[in-house]
């Protein structure tokens, strides 16, 4: 846990120096950490131990690239997008972020649709941001 206690430009400065260490000098590191964040941004492979048994192990972005994305939507009219997806994907599992976003898990390839179903029901879309979440993994794997 390299980060632990260390305030936000500490954890970049350590980030930074364990990168320099990979990248420029071919360094090996082997890190042991629960911050999902900074394994997601400095590590290329990854072990998850559950109760001292390793329940998967392999590239981080390989793993990752077998899961659905969590989208994050920020919309004119949330509780209208709600009604629609949930009509649309009965069994879909929304979050609320805030006033006007939420968050789903959705495939990369159903992403343009939800787009066009957005706006042909009139829905103003702000933003869309796609993206895969560690987390979200670790939980899965762990829970399995």
């Amino acid at each position: 846990e390299p980060t632990t206690g260390l305030d936000p430009q500490g954890i970049i400065d350590i980030r930074n120096l364990i990168l320099r260490l990979k990248n420029e000098q071919g360094k090996t590191v082997i890190l042991s950490s629960h911050n999902l964040a900074e394994i997601e941004i400095i590590c290329n492979r990854m072990v998850i131990i559950n109760k001292g048994v390793s329940v998967v192990e392999g590239d981080v972005k390989a793993l990752m690239n077998n899961e659905d994305l969590v989208v994050r939507l920020e919309l004119s009219d949330k509780d209208k997008s709600k009604a629609l997806l949930l009509s649309k994907y009965p069994n879909i599992q929304i979050t609320d972020i805030n006033d006007t976003s939420i968050e789903l898990p959705m495939e990369k390839s159903k992403i343009s649709e939800l787009n066009k179903d957005l706006v042909q029901a009139g829905i103003g879309i702000f933003s869309i941001e796609a993206k895969r979440k560690l987390e979200d993994y670790f939980i899965k794997m762990v829970n399995a």
